[in-house]
């Protein structure tokens, strides 16, 4: 791939169509809101473990994933997701060309039917944008699920304009897992919210 096409998907995002969302004080709010709360987990509650296996689902531009990796730096290894082929080249790229220095296993699977080992990951992101274009929601969801490990987290953001709060608990409370914490924005310009969930163990009532 040349770098005249990288650059050119990149600056995409700043165009008359992206940009004015990409760049404005609400999205950058919420991006802030998200990083912070996923930090407080890595160094939180899987401060202790020797190895930090995360998966993020949903590439899109990478700038989630470049964060997630330089979060972890060299305490854990990140596995980034995405159903696009154009995506999964584009983030290569974008990683080789900033001479990235952490590895990052990038997938070019469907998360419904991936060739990744189940409960392999302590930690799982995905944003509401990559389960509302997957057209499948709660299927991509509990594809999210099976990839954590017992005692693992899930953490799930979303605008609430596209499926509320409400809406998720009503997911969670179905499914073998416990909320953790939430940060509900939805005093926020642009309303959301970011939920955690832990994966119930055998002994908890959970799937082994």
């Amino acid at each position: 791939m040349g770098d005249g096409q990288l650059l050119k998907h990149y600056a995409s995002f700043y165009g008359p169509e992206a940009g004015p969302w990409n760049v404005s004080p609400e999205c950058l709010y919420v991006e802030y809101r998200m990083r912070a709360f996923v930090k407080a987990i890595l160094d939180g509650r899987l401060a202790g473990a020797a190895r930090v296996r995360v998966c993020n689902v949903g590439i899109g531009q990478g700038d989630w994933d470049l964060f997630l990796s330089y979060t972890l730096g060299e305490r854990g290894d990140l596995t980034s997701v995405e159903v696009s082929a154009e995506c999964c080249e584009l983030f290569r790229a974008r990683l080789a060309a900033q001479e990235h220095p952490h590895p990052v296993h990038v997938v070019n699977e469907d998360v419904t039917c991936t060739s990744l080992p189940p409960e392999a990951f302590d930690l799982v992101t995905v944003v509401g944008s990559a389960v509302e274009e997957s057209g499948e929601e709660y299927r991509m969801l509990d594809a999210c699920l099976a990839l954590v490990r017992p005692g693992g987290i899930l953490v799930y953001s979303d605008f609430t304009k596209y499926r509320p709060l409400t809406a998720f608990h009503r997911y969670a409370a179905s499914r073998p897992v416990d909320v953790l914490d939430c940060d509900d924005a939805s005093d926020h310009a642009v309303p959301f919210y970011i939920v955690s969930v832990a994966k119930r163990r055998a002994a908890d009532g959970g799937e082994s």
